[in-house]
């Protein structure tokens, strides 16, 4: 067992646990006190009746039996909710920090699969509940230890007791070794069954998902997609045959184990009895005994050998913490305050380990109040420069300044503050239109209505029988709406506008609006404040034409910059595109 991952345990889940773990060791505790309660008062009250009925004795200690059987059961009942309790806060201590990196993570390590398999155990483990796996164990252990000394207690022949020890030590390694065995199948079963699953989820994903309708009934994908799924779940369920036939073997051994020692124990107490060294009552009081110590040490081996299993999964957790941690995003959580210049400086990008560069050796600076379009054809670098500057994508070299100062300096809410993107795919959620402008920013109505009108929204909500108030969609609400696609991106404007933040940033805003639409959009987007910045990405070269300043992409370079009569006059490749695409419309 890693030692490092044991102080691990201890950091994350034992010493938040306080004085929590008292719990454990007394519910370990009431647990072997059970069990010998439950052992010891059958044999007494059949001795109080044979070979002579003495009732009052055995009315006694049936009433004995049945009181502390009560008082026991209800306190470990007690320990056990509290134990529980203590799992399910520390659990979710630790996946609020979870969710937080989740959160903060680069987007592009994000989407990689190892990252992805990470996540997934690490998820896994904080929903099982590994602190209840961990009191389990020492649980398990407290319960044998002390089963084992009052045996000597109990029954007179410690001897008997000694020898049954030794025989079932014998048995130990061999039973750890199955248990182990069947972990490890269930936990290769699982490794095998994370791709697939991905797979059948993304399947499942695309037969269902109501924005992928229209395809699918268009182009009659749903027996193309339904073979897909069950081709994949029939390859799930062979390599789940497969590792069910291998442990059940194994599960097997653990039974003949498990009988053995039952066979022994009645051996004993059976040549004990014949021997008339103990009674009836004594003969159950021995057999009792010794069961419950075979199945209380198999129960310890049992859950050690499922706790190191669950510390596969925690190292996952503990990987994810180690590697992404939240302390390094911020060198001194400094505010923004007042946003003045946003740098690229020698910034590339790269994905995974390829030595080409999605964008590189970008180098340039942005005012507040710059009005900048980005063009450039299909992968060009525009969208990754973006998601750089939005602070998704980590430089693989370069930095990125804000106010002359490197971006990881300041206060990640801070940064985010300054930015108010609209991308191509946005995201609309089935609640409340003014929930899905507003989100998480206070709630101001005029600023809500203002935001609307700005979009060209207003007239629209304001005609809907609940307005602003209406459900976006009928999902949740029969009384919803629902919006064509340039309705929906104004709503996605109107977000931006509501945030006012200082960077505006437009990722093909125009895609799904008319052309009368587009044109109020751009006049409204570059009368702006003087002091918002806004970058405009756009196929449409037309929309440029106002712009203060334009970027011009090629192989993830800037190829030419300028304002659109510099970059005419200059008969460069934004000359080009721009002349092919009038062409279009004479």
């Amino acid at each position: 067992m890693n030692r490092t991952l044991l102080k691990d345990c201890g950091k994350y889940f034992f010493k938040p646990a306080g004085k929590k773990k008292y719990s454990i060791v007394l519910l370990g505790f009431f647990s072997a006190i059970l069990t010998v309660i439950n052992y010891i008062f059958p044999g007494l009250i059949i001795n109080s009746m044979y070979p002579d009925v003495i009732l009052k004795q055995a009315l006694i200690l049936g009433c004995a039996y049945v009181c502390l059987t009560f008082i026991v059961s209800y306190l470990m009942f007690v320990l056990q909710k509290d134990i529980d309790y203590t799992n399910l806060v520390l659990c979710e201590r630790i996946r609020e920090q979870f969710q937080e990196i989740q959160a903060s993570v680069d987007l592009y390590e994000k989407e990689t699969t190892k990252f992805a398999d990470r996540s997934k155990f690490a998820q896994m483990c904080l929903d099982r509940g590994f602190f209840s796996k961990i009191s389990s164990l020492f649980i398990a252990f407290i319960s044998s230890l002390i089963l084992i000394i009052s045996s000597f207690g109990v029954i007179c022949i410690p001897l008997m007791v000694v020898v049954f020890l030794l025989i079932y030590a014998c048995f130990v390694p061999l039973l750890y070794r199955c248990q182990k065995k069947v972990s490890e199948i269930n936990f290769d079963e699982t490794l095998v069954n994370s791709q697939l699953l991905r797979e059948i989820e993304t399947v499942q994903w695309n037969m269902l998902d109501l924005s992928n309708a229209k395809e699918v009934r268009s182009f009659n994908l749903s027996n193309f997609l339904t073979n897909k799924f069950n081709s994949l779940r029939k390859i799930a369920y062979k390599e789940r045959h497969k590792k069910c036939d291998k442990s059940a073997r194994y599960s097997f051994y653990c039974s003949i184990v498990y009988v053995i020692q039952v066979f022994v124990s009645y051996c004993f107490a059976v040549v004990c009895f014949n021997r008339q060294i103990i009674d009836v009552g004594s003969f159950l009081i021995y057999t009792g005994a010794l069961i419950s110590i075979s199945t209380c040490i198999n129960n310890f081996i049992e859950c050690l050998v499922s706790f190191e299993a669950e510390l596969k999964y925690f190292n996952a957790l503990v990987d994810i913490f180690n590697e992404y941690d939240i302390g390094k995003e911020n060198i001194g959580n400094m505010p923004v305050g007042k946003f003045e210049s946003l740098e690229f400086k020698d910034v590339s990008f790269s994905y995974g380990n390829d030595d080409k560069y999605a964008v590189e050796n970008i180098s340039l600076k942005l005012h507040s109040g710059d009005k900048i379009s980005i063009v450039g054809e299909n992968g060009s670098g525009k969208s990754t420069f973006i998601k750089l500057l939005l602070g998704l994508y980590k430089p693989t070299k370069g930095k990125i300044l804000i106010n002359g100062r490197d971006v990881a300096q300041y206060d990640k809410d801070d940064v985010r503050a300054l930015f108010a993107p609209v991308f191509q795919d946005y995201c609309l959620a089935c609640y409340r239109i003014s929930e899905n402008v507003v989100l998480d920013e206070p709630y101001n109505e005029d600023k809500l209505n203002k935001a609307l009108d700005l979009a060209g929204l207003g007239e629209k909500i304001s005609g809907l029988e609940y307005g602003a108030d209406t459900y976006l969609f009928y999902r949740l609400s029969e009384s919803g709406t629902e919006m064509s696609g340039g309705e929906m991106q104004k709503l996605a404007m109107a977000r931006a506008y509501y945030k006012n933040a200082p960077v505006l940033v437009l990722d093909e805003p125009t895609a799904a609006l008319s052309p009368i639409a587009e044109t109020e959009l751009y006049e409204k987007v570059w009368n702006l404040s003087d002091t918002q910045t806004v970058l405009f990405i756009s196929h449409r070269l037309s929309s440029c034409c106002n712009s203060d300043k334009i970027l011009m992409f090629k192989d993830g370079r800037i190829a030419e910059t300028g304002n659109h009569q510099k970059l005419m006059s200059d008969k460069g490749l934004y000359y080009e595109l721009f002349s092919a695409q009038a062409a279009n419309y004479q």
